[in-house]
Formats: structure tokens, sequence, C-alpha cells
């Protein structure tokens, strides 16, 4: 299955419902279940892990930098401008160049370690989304 390597204060709002949208520098034409692995990366933009993770009421201690965490259905993608007015309730989270819409979170009972990668890449896992409980 294809997964996708995200900043891991993220990568939790993501497997949390909270957040819908993922931000890309490109468009992709995949549409369907996708891994959401948080990376190991302990900055952002120059900024912590634990300044992200307190800005979203997060405890950073809870975060699984390095393991797939969820499965999430890719529903769609599309610029900036038109996603903020398809889901005005994420506009917070549409940066883009392109948003990517994330639907049906389902979080992992327990994280996978994994190495990421850069773009959308195949996890050979086992795992399959219909097998997975919320």
């Amino acid at each position: 299955m294809r997964a996708l390597t995200i900043f891991p204060v993220f990568a939790e709002l993501i497997a949390a419902g909270v957040k819908r949208i993922e931000n890309r520098s490109r468009p992709t034409t995949y549409r369907g279940p996708l891994f959401i692995h948080a990376s190991r990366k302990r900055r952002h933009d120059g900024t912590s892990i634990d300044a992200i993770a307190q800005l979203h009421a997060l405890d950073p201690s809870t975060l699984a930098p390095g393991c797939i965490i969820a499965i999430v259905d890719l529903v769609d993608c599309m610029d900036v401008e038109s996603a903020r007015l398809r889901v005005p309730d994420q506009s917070a989270f549409a940066s883009g160049p392109w948003c990517w819409l994330l639907a049906n979170p389902r979080r992992l009972p327990e994280p996978i370690p994994a190495i990421g990668q850069l773009g959308l890449w195949r996890a050979d896992l086992q795992l399959q989304p219909e097998v997975v409980s919320c």
C-alpha cells in the first residue's frame, strides 16, 4: 500500500481526524488508502516538535516518530484556493500549493516502525485497511 511521510505533529493530527488536508509541492493522481508515516525529523521550518505540539495541545511524548500510525483515504487533490472553498473548516491547514484531501482516518492499534521516504512510497506491510479498527 502507498504511504506518505509527514512531520510527526501533523501526522498525529491527521490520525486524530483533526487535519484533513496535507500540503504538497506536487499534485497526485493517486486516490485510495494511504498509510500515514510520522517522520523522524525533530524540527519543522526551524521550530521544534515540542513547540509545534504545544501549539496544537499535543503531548510530545505521545508522538511516534519513525512509525506508521494510521491509514487514511486520499480522496482528492486540488490547488490551495479550490481546497479552501471546498473545505472551509480546514482553511487553516491549507497552504498548498497542492492540497491532498484526506478522509476516514483509522489509527493503527500500535505504531509500526518504518523508514520513510519523500513523496508517495510503497510500504511493504501485510496490513490491509479493512482489518484495521478505529
